[in-house]
């Protein structure tokens, strides 16, 4: 069975797919981003850094537009604004004491669990990488580094990120 044949069964039997297997497959229209299946509802919202969350559907379409690894980080490095990394700054305006009360117990939750708080875009993609929200793909003809969006099956976070 070739690997076309395979995603597009995993696709249809609701076995495990990607966004690369999802563009490989032209089921991405242009324009479209696609985000992991019961994101929030498995708790990724809550719990995921809000500089994750900011920068996930780019990473998504950066993806899907076959980007290499230098590629989509420079990519993604290109949409970040000023305020993507609240914790980094250091003139917070007020009336957003909610959302950085928010990223202190996300920071806290995360470090409990042997993770760190992303200071950057490089951080932002290795949180997805460890937390298995992303994964590193093999070479492609080029010889190039790919990274992947898995889009299920998606854990829930607390199965990773557990409450200490």
């Amino acid at each position: 069975m070739s690997s076309y044949e395979t995603k597009a069964i995993n696709f249809v039997t609701n076995g495990p797919i990607t966004v690369r297997d999802l563009s490989e497959l032209g089921l991405i229209p242009d324009g479209q981003t696609v985000f992991p299946l019961h994101f929030y509802e498995m708790g990724w919202g809550t719990w995921l850094p809000m500089s994750c969350t900011l920068l996930l559907p780019y990473f998504s379409d950066g993806v899907a537009k076959g980007l290499n690894i230098e590629r989509l980080i420079s990519y993604l490095n290109e949409k970040v604004k000023p305020d993507t990394f609240i914790l980094n700054n250091k003139g917070i305006p007020s009336g957003n004491e909610l959302l950085v009360d928010r990223e202190v117990k996300v920071k806290r939750r995360l470090e409990l669990n042997g993770f760190f708080y992303p200071r950057n875009v490089e951080e932002v993609v290795q949180l997805y990488l460890e937390l298995g929200l992303a994964k590193k793909c093999s070479e492609d003809s080029n010889a190039n580094l790919h990274y992947d969006l898995i889009i299920r099956p998606l854990y829930h976070i607390d199965s990773i990120l557990k409450l200490k």
